[in-house]
């Protein structure tokens, strides 16, 4: 985890100076109520955009 952090994602991030992430909070989990939220990389190579548009389409 520690080599993808520093190797991937260091290079790709290099330029900003900030906003790396976006953090969307998503309610309360059932039985302990803890707090939930979805946390995504920002700036994620365009294959994964695309796979997403496919699916939609079809």
């Amino acid at each position: 985890m520690v080599v993808k952090l520093f190797d991937e994602l260091g290079p790709r991030y290099g330029a900003r100076n900030g906003g790396y992430l976006r953090i969307l909070k998503c309610g309360f989990r059932d039985g302990d109520n803890a707090p939930m939220a979805f946390v995504e990389l920002l700036d994620r190579p365009d294959s994964d955009v695309v796979v997403e548009e496919e699916a939609v389409a079809a």
